[in-house]
Protein backbone atom coordinates (compact mmCIF):
# COMPACT_ATOMS: atom_id res chain seq x y z
CA UNK A 1 0.00 0.00 0.00
CA UNK A 2 0.55 3.90 -0.15
CA UNK A 3 3.29 4.33 2.65
CA UNK A 4 4.37 7.79 4.80
CA UNK A 5 8.21 6.08 6.18
CA UNK A 6 11.14 8.29 5.06
CA UNK A 7 14.14 6.99 5.31
CA UNK A 8 18.23 8.16 5.11
CA UNK A 9 20.59 6.26 3.50
CA UNK A 10 24.24 6.02 5.71
CA UNK A 11 26.74 5.33 3.16
CA UNK A 12 29.44 4.59 6.73
CA UNK A 13 27.39 1.83 8.02
CA UNK A 14 25.40 0.87 4.67
CA UNK A 15 22.16 1.12 6.18
CA UNK A 16 18.90 2.90 6.27
CA UNK A 17 17.54 4.86 9.60
CA UNK A 18 14.15 6.19 10.12
CA UNK A 19 13.30 9.70 9.90
CA UNK A 20 9.99 11.65 10.41
CA UNK A 21 6.77 10.33 8.55
CA UNK A 22 5.47 12.47 5.58
CA UNK A 23 2.41 13.98 6.55
CA UNK A 24 0.58 13.08 3.73
CA UNK A 25 1.15 9.31 2.46
CA UNK A 26 1.84 9.16 -1.19
CA UNK A 27 2.61 7.26 -3.98
CA UNK A 28 4.00 8.37 -7.54
CA UNK A 29 5.90 10.90 -6.48
CA UNK A 30 9.60 12.52 -7.18
CA UNK A 31 12.16 14.66 -4.69
CA UNK A 32 14.27 17.44 -5.10
CA UNK A 33 16.45 19.08 -3.35
CA UNK A 34 17.41 23.00 -2.97
CA UNK A 35 19.12 25.02 -0.51
CA UNK A 36 19.29 21.95 1.64
CA UNK A 37 15.78 20.99 2.26
CA UNK A 38 13.53 18.39 0.06
CA UNK A 39 10.39 19.29 -1.83
CA UNK A 40 7.95 16.87 -2.43
CA UNK A 41 4.90 17.54 -4.68
CA UNK A 42 1.75 15.86 -5.06
CA UNK A 43 1.41 12.35 -5.48
CA UNK A 44 -1.36 9.58 -5.59
CA UNK A 45 -2.73 9.24 -2.04
CA UNK A 46 -4.00 5.85 -0.24
CA UNK A 47 -7.35 6.21 -1.78
CA UNK A 48 -6.19 6.73 -4.91
CA UNK A 49 -7.03 10.45 -5.57
CA UNK A 50 -4.45 12.50 -7.24
CA UNK A 51 -2.95 15.23 -4.33
CA UNK A 52 -1.84 18.89 -4.88
CA UNK A 53 -0.01 19.51 -1.59
CA UNK A 54 3.88 20.72 -2.08
CA UNK A 55 5.30 19.38 1.25
CA UNK A 56 8.60 20.09 1.72
CA UNK A 57 11.58 18.54 4.58
CA UNK A 58 14.35 19.80 6.27
CA UNK A 59 16.85 17.04 7.12
CA UNK A 60 19.13 19.08 9.64
CA UNK A 61 15.43 19.20 12.17
CA UNK A 62 13.83 16.24 10.73
CA UNK A 63 10.87 18.41 10.27
CA UNK A 64 7.84 18.80 7.75
CA UNK A 65 6.42 21.70 6.54
CA UNK A 66 3.75 22.50 4.01
CA UNK A 67 4.24 25.43 1.23
CA UNK A 68 1.81 26.50 -1.64
CA UNK A 69 0.09 23.82 -3.64
CA UNK A 70 0.50 23.09 -7.27
CA UNK A 71 -2.04 24.43 -9.40
CA UNK A 72 -3.61 21.30 -10.39
CA UNK A 73 -3.04 17.90 -8.62
CA UNK A 74 -0.01 15.91 -10.56
CA UNK A 75 1.56 12.33 -9.84
CA UNK A 76 3.43 10.18 -11.86
CA UNK A 77 5.93 13.98 -13.23
CA UNK A 78 9.19 13.84 -14.32
CA UNK A 79 10.99 16.92 -11.72
CA UNK A 80 13.88 18.62 -11.54
CA UNK A 81 16.00 21.43 -9.81
CA UNK A 82 17.77 24.41 -12.03
CA UNK A 83 19.12 27.37 -10.62
CA UNK A 84 17.27 26.68 -7.65
CA UNK A 85 13.71 26.47 -8.74
CA UNK A 86 11.50 23.51 -9.70
CA UNK A 87 10.72 22.12 -13.04
CA UNK A 88 7.20 19.62 -12.84
CA UNK A 89 6.88 18.42 -16.15
CA UNK A 90 3.67 16.63 -17.54
CA UNK A 91 2.33 13.54 -15.59
CA UNK A 92 -1.39 12.36 -14.16
CA UNK A 93 -3.95 14.88 -13.07
CA UNK A 94 -6.15 12.19 -12.05
CA UNK A 95 -8.27 12.03 -15.29
CA UNK A 96 -5.18 12.63 -18.43
CA UNK A 97 -1.88 12.24 -18.99
CA UNK A 98 -0.86 16.42 -19.23
CA UNK A 99 2.03 18.41 -21.57
CA UNK A 100 1.66 21.18 -18.49
CA UNK A 101 5.52 22.47 -17.17
CA UNK A 102 4.92 24.06 -13.87
CA UNK A 103 7.54 26.03 -12.12
CA UNK A 104 8.21 26.57 -8.45
CA UNK A 105 9.96 29.65 -6.96
CA UNK A 106 10.68 28.73 -3.29
CA UNK A 107 11.66 32.36 -2.26
CA UNK A 108 8.39 33.81 -3.52
CA UNK A 109 6.35 30.43 -2.76
CA UNK A 110 4.50 30.40 -5.55
CA UNK A 111 4.05 28.40 -9.03
CA UNK A 112 3.19 29.67 -12.66
CA UNK A 113 3.73 27.52 -16.22
CA UNK A 114 6.42 27.29 -18.91
CA UNK A 115 6.08 26.27 -22.51
CA UNK A 116 4.31 22.52 -22.64
CA UNK A 117 6.12 19.30 -23.39
CA UNK A 118 5.85 18.10 -26.73
CA UNK A 119 4.01 15.18 -25.78
CA UNK A 120 1.55 14.79 -23.03
CA UNK A 121 2.99 11.91 -20.77
CA UNK A 122 3.55 10.60 -17.17
CA UNK A 123 5.86 8.81 -15.68
CA UNK A 124 9.04 10.67 -17.49
CA UNK A 125 11.99 11.44 -16.16
CA UNK A 126 14.03 14.58 -16.16
CA UNK A 127 17.30 16.11 -14.73
CA UNK A 128 19.52 19.23 -15.09
CA UNK A 129 22.17 18.82 -17.40
CA UNK A 130 25.04 22.12 -18.17
CA UNK A 131 22.14 24.88 -18.79
CA UNK A 132 19.31 22.63 -19.94
CA UNK A 133 17.15 20.28 -18.48
CA UNK A 134 16.73 16.61 -20.13
CA UNK A 135 13.45 15.34 -20.06
CA UNK A 136 12.41 11.15 -21.33
CA UNK A 137 10.47 8.66 -21.97
CA UNK A 138 7.27 7.92 -20.13
CA UNK A 139 3.71 6.49 -20.70
CA UNK A 140 1.47 8.34 -23.09
CA UNK A 141 -2.12 5.92 -21.71
CA UNK A 142 -1.03 3.72 -24.71
CA UNK A 143 2.30 3.02 -25.12
CA UNK A 144 5.86 4.20 -23.58
CA UNK A 145 7.80 6.33 -25.23
CA UNK A 146 11.58 6.56 -26.37
CA UNK A 147 11.23 10.39 -26.32
CA UNK A 148 14.41 12.73 -25.97
CA UNK A 149 13.81 16.48 -25.27
CA UNK A 150 15.87 19.20 -23.79
CA UNK A 151 14.41 22.50 -22.46
CA UNK A 152 16.55 25.22 -22.04
CA UNK A 153 14.57 27.23 -18.92
CA UNK A 154 16.12 30.95 -19.61
CA UNK A 155 14.64 30.87 -22.98
CA UNK A 156 11.55 28.93 -22.27
CA UNK A 157 12.16 26.43 -24.95
CA UNK A 158 12.17 22.79 -25.99
CA UNK A 159 14.95 20.93 -28.51
CA UNK A 160 14.69 17.45 -29.32
CA UNK A 161 17.36 14.94 -29.27
CA UNK A 162 18.02 11.30 -30.10
CA UNK A 163 15.58 8.98 -28.29
CA UNK A 164 16.57 6.10 -26.29
CA UNK A 165 17.15 3.00 -27.74
CA UNK A 166 14.15 1.53 -26.43
CA UNK A 167 10.95 2.96 -24.87
CA UNK A 168 11.03 3.36 -21.25
CA UNK A 169 8.33 4.72 -18.78
CA UNK A 170 8.37 4.84 -15.06
CA UNK A 171 12.60 4.67 -15.65
CA UNK A 172 15.07 6.70 -13.20
CA UNK A 173 17.67 9.28 -14.53
CA UNK A 174 21.20 10.06 -13.43
CA UNK A 175 23.31 12.69 -14.68
CA UNK A 176 27.48 12.52 -14.29
CA UNK A 177 29.26 15.46 -15.68
CA UNK A 178 28.27 15.47 -19.27
CA UNK A 179 26.22 12.37 -19.70
CA UNK A 180 23.51 11.49 -18.81
CA UNK A 181 22.24 7.52 -18.01
CA UNK A 182 18.74 5.90 -18.15
CA UNK A 183 17.94 3.37 -15.08
CA UNK A 184 15.85 0.72 -15.77
CA UNK A 185 12.04 1.52 -16.48
CA UNK A 186 9.69 -0.30 -18.63
CA UNK A 187 5.95 0.34 -17.22
CA UNK A 188 4.57 -2.31 -19.76
CA UNK A 189 7.44 -4.90 -19.85
CA UNK A 190 10.43 -4.24 -16.92
CA UNK A 191 13.75 -3.22 -18.41
CA UNK A 192 16.63 -5.46 -16.75
CA UNK A 193 19.27 -3.30 -18.22
CA UNK A 194 20.91 0.63 -18.28
CA UNK A 195 21.74 2.62 -20.90
CA UNK A 196 24.29 5.86 -21.83
CA UNK A 197 21.54 7.76 -22.97
CA UNK A 198 23.01 11.22 -23.84
CA UNK A 199 26.43 12.79 -24.10
CA UNK A 200 26.17 16.72 -24.16
CA UNK A 201 27.76 18.00 -27.67
CA UNK A 202 29.80 20.84 -25.72
CA UNK A 203 31.86 17.40 -24.31
CA UNK A 204 31.71 14.62 -27.29
CA UNK A 205 33.78 16.41 -29.75
CA UNK A 206 36.45 16.33 -27.25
Amino acid sequence: GVVDAVDVYDPETNGGLPRSAKPLPVANVQAAVIDGVIFVPGGTTATGEVSDALEVYDPVKDDWISRSSLPAPRAGYGLAEYDGKLYLFGGWNGTAYVDTVLVYDPAADTWGTRSPLPISAGFGAAAPLGERILVVGGFDGTSELATCSLYQPDGDRWETCAPMSLPRGGLGLAVDGASAYAIGGGWQRPLSFNCLLYTSPSTRDS
